[in-house]
């Protein structure tokens, strides 16, 4: 919108790179895990590979603890050869108060999931919708203790998944970026922080993954 494109051009006499790294410090921060009560082993496996099929995910939550807070949203869209074929998207009851935090930042107050479904009810719908399809995602890490944490809430194991953690890819690649490729990544990780729901947050994972794939040859 209006404000990430006046952010980028004030911006854009600065080093273009130390705002990208400022802009994935800031959403990092965002995804930090405070702490997690899943003590299992990892059982998710991080890759870095171009696919054509995958699915952008993310979880809104009641705070940054697995475990101990609830997911209150999940996003999801699968991708196909760069085409959107399908989503999903429920908010989810997570049986306990959504601070006020949480409803500034998300726009997900109380009354949006006290009659949601619960995740019992939703989680075999979100497995089949995964389908062994690679997840492209962001704090991965925060966003696998969130889904893992669930085989103790659920009393049942979860299948192993694949994923991708979209900002420490990018971090890789940014001596690579160059010129527009660079300031269309400002805009891309603007617009990223800025989206408050999650479907919305999902497509911008896939226009980064995108830019991703264009720049990941020079590497």
């Amino acid at each position: 919108g209006g404000i990430v494109k006046q952010y980028v051009a004030i911006n854009r006499g600065v080093n273009m790179r130390k705002v990208a790294e400022q802009l994935l410090k800031e959403s990092e921060r965002r995804y930090r895990l405070v702490r997690t009560m899943n003590n299992q082993v990892k059982r998710y496996e991080t890759m870095n590979q171009i696919v054509s099929h995958y699915i952008t995910m993310t979880f809104v939550t009641t705070g940054n603890r697995a475990g101990a807070d609830r997911i209150i949203q999940i996003g999801a869209i699968k991708y196909e050869d760069g085409k959107q074929v399908a989503q999903f998207n429920s908010l989810i009851n997570p049986k306990r108060f959504v601070p006020l935090k949480v409803t500034r930042e998300t726009g997900i107050a109380n009354a949006f999931v006290e009659n949601a479904p619960t995740i019992e009810r939703k989680i075999d719908e979100f497995l089949a919708f995964i389908d062994g399809y690679p997840i492209v995602t962001t704090g991965a890490a925060t966003q696998m203790a969130f889904f893992y944490a669930l085989e103790r809430q659920l009393q049942e194991q979860l299948p192993s998944i694949k994923v991708m953690d979209l900002h420490k890819m990018i971090r890789k690649a940014l001596p690579f970026i160059r010129g527009e490729e660079m300031e269309q990544l400002n805009t891309l990780l603007m617009e990223e922080q800025q989206a408050k729901h999650a479907l919305e947050r999902c497509e911008k994972y896939h226009d980064l993954y995108e830019l991703y794939v264009k720049i990941r040859p020079y590497m």
